[in-house]
């Protein structure tokens, strides 16, 4: 039981986090502290809050599981709020069954540990209003990974997202500024 760094009110300043798994790469902001606990092996699983991406990013940083329960999911008690309606309480395994196993605990639903995959597993990306600006090493990650994944997989194919989505990073900043202020 510990506490690693976080960031100042859980926005925007950088801790002093390194990741584990490459000293000169970010671990990836707000929650990096745990996930770079979990990834060095420090703890077995740690809590993370996300407002914007303050699990997922550091989780893809980090090489860990990051869970973000749908918002509502795990109760929010003790947490310093940023933006009220997208905080969300979650964190990080080292694999999909310690995160389950968390995000049971933390939900109080057992059957979040023991729910068995999908029979039928799609994979595709949703290729949002920012795609166009990734970097060939995300685009070839991508590709790796539905190659991995395709001979499992009953349906494989991406998605856009409609055009009415175009200003949608421009709207949650706005919006979560407005709620951190």
């Amino acid at each position: 039981i510990g506490k690693t760094v976080t960031t100042e009110f859980a926005n925007m300043t950088a801790g002093v986090t390194h990741n584990p798994l490459n000293l000169a790469h970010s671990p990836g902001a707000l929650s990096s502290g745990s996930a770079a606990a979990v990834a060095d092996f420090m703890a077995p699983l740690a809590l993370g809050t996300q407002t914007a991406g303050s699990i997922i990013r550091p989780a893809a940083c980090c090489g860990v599981v990051g869970i973000k329960p749908s918002f509502g999911r795990v109760p929010r008690a003790g947490v310093k709020p940023n933006a009220d309606s997208m905080d969300t309480v979650g964190g990080f395994g080292r694999t999909v069954a310690d995160a389950a196993l968390l995000a049971s605990v933390l939900a109080g639903d057992a059957r979040l540990r023991t729910q068995a995959p999908p029979e039928t597993l799609r994979i595709g990306l949703v290729q949002g209003p920012d795609w166009g600006e990734a970097e060939p090493d995300v685009e070839a990650a991508w590709e790796r990974a539905v190659k991995a994944l395709a001979p499992q997989a009953q349906r494989c194919e991406d998605a856009a997202l409609p055009a009415d989505f175009g200003d949608v990073a421009a709207v949650q900043a706005s919006l979560q500024a407005h709620e951190t202020a």
